[in-house]
């Protein structure tokens, strides 16, 4: 079954919740409204419920067998792992290029005629642009 995962959000506040993701099986049915949670245990993947009662959950859908459920998480997680890395390498290279902006705004002030807006920095920022669309979504062949 081919299983397609998306991490529609993270959060790196001070909460359990870590990021929200949705799935996507063969092509064919998604599930969204998955949470990706913090405990004292470490992380673990809520799938999407509704509430019943005054403090009990119920969950809408979910794996059936404990080895299916293991796979999911485990590739729920995966791709959570994978964004926060995207994330993080995306905010390096955005210093990186903030430093290199810095650095050839106060070299051109000497030179006549200098456009800010280099042919390098203009293909800087589409590399951004394709990193991003191939970052938005994960598929994991199960």
């Amino acid at each position: 079954m081919k299983t397609t995962v998306k991490i529609n959000k993270t959060f790196n506040g001070e909460g359990n919740l870590k990021g929200l993701a949705s799935v996507n099986f063969d092509d064919c049915f998604a599930m969204t409204g998955i949470r990706i949670l913090d405990s004292q245990k470490g992380l673990f993947v809520s799938m999407p419920n509704r509430k019943i009662g005054e403090k009990d959950y119920k969950d809408i859908c979910f794996p059936v067998t404990k080895e299916y459920r293991e796979e999911l998480n485990d590739a729920v997680l995966a791709a959570y792992h994978q964004k926060l890395e995207e994330s993080q390498d995306h905010e390096n290279k955005d210093e990186h290029k903030k430093n290199r902006r810095g650095h050839t705004s106060q070299s051109s002030d000497s030179e006549q005629g200098a456009d800010p807006s280099s042919e390098e920095e203009q293909g800087d920022a589409q590399e951004g642009v394709e990193e991003f669309e191939e970052s938005e979504g994960m598929n994991m062949n199960m």
